[in-house]
């Protein structure tokens, strides 16, 4: 009896969780209301960002040119920033540091949502962070539309602040593999070297033991979801339904092996 509750908890939670999964990222295609709070990830994750002209002080190149040589850490902020956005890129940079890997697995794109901000003021922001001329970090402008596009395509909100003569805004470093599809997000102005550990892995297309929404590659998953498609069982369905099986079946086998014997017995009827 108990083995066959734990089964029937567990398939009411594999039930649930895909379907509410897959119900945030229909959500997510329909587009979110930009406004303040924490980034909904799961709006978001596996969606493709729009390709946008990328204007450094050296050359003009785009988003999906800068993928074609490889997975993208991405980041918006504006250099006028007396807030989340220089503390965030210096603990982006201490975490790269200790990781490695930068410009083989990856490379960084730091660009404006302001658009105020010229080529000219991104270098700047390179130099205060001792990044001017890396190779690997790409500090650069957008047009106006683009941010637009861009801000809308991963939940980006912003609120311009009068009295502080400011704009408040999340501090969001994304990971984008080399189809230009958002894999996650990490929230705030710290970034942990593990947790980043994790969005490098994800951009290489390597398992990662937590997901936001479930993936191909979990060998025990449930389902597997896909917008265009929907849900589809997959064979860890099977494989959780067992033990339930086996239980149900044994009991009856025990049952029938016990009226057999009675009847077998003498004076048995």
């Amino acid at each position: 009896m108990r083995a066959r509750f734990f089964c029937t908890l567990t398939l009411i939670g594999c039930l649930t969780m895909p379907l509410a999964a897959g119900k945030g990222t229909s959500a997510g295609l329909a587009g979110q209301p930009l406004k303040p709070g924490i980034p909904r990830e799961d709006f978001y994750i596996f969606r493709k960002i729009p390709d946008a002209p990328v204007f450094t002080l050296e050359r003009q190149t785009s988003i999906y040119r800068l993928l074609e040589k490889g997975p993208l850490l991405f980041t918006l902020v504006y250099t006028r920033c007396n807030g989340v956005c220089y503390p965030m890129i210096r603990s982006l940079r201490s975490a790269v540091e200790r990781l490695g890997g930068l410009g083989t697995d990856y490379r960084i794109l730091v660009l404006s949502f302001d658009p105020r901000d010229e080529p000219e003021d991104m270098a700047a922001m390179a130099r205060v962070e001792g990044l001017s001329g890396h190779p690997h970090w790409i500090f650069g402008t957008t047009g106006p539309e683009n941010i637009r596009q861009l801000v809308a395509s991963v939940g980006y909100w912003r609120q311009p602040d009068s009295l502080k003569q400011q704009v408040n805004h999340p501090a969001v470093l994304i990971g984008l593999n080399r189809n230009g599809q958002i894999v996650r997000f990490l929230v705030g102005a710290s970034i942990a070297p593990a947790r980043l550990a994790e969005v490098i892995k994800e951009m290489r297309g390597e398992f990662v033991p937590s997901y936001p929404l479930p993936r191909k590659n979990v060998i025990f998953s449930c389902f597997q979801y896909q917008a265009d498609k929907g849900l589809k069982l997959n064979w860890g369905f099977a494989l959780l339904l067992m033990p339930g099986v086996v239980t149900l079946g044994g009991s009856l086998w025990i049952f029938h092996r016990g009226a057999h014997q009675r009847r077998s017995a003498p004076g048995g009827f």
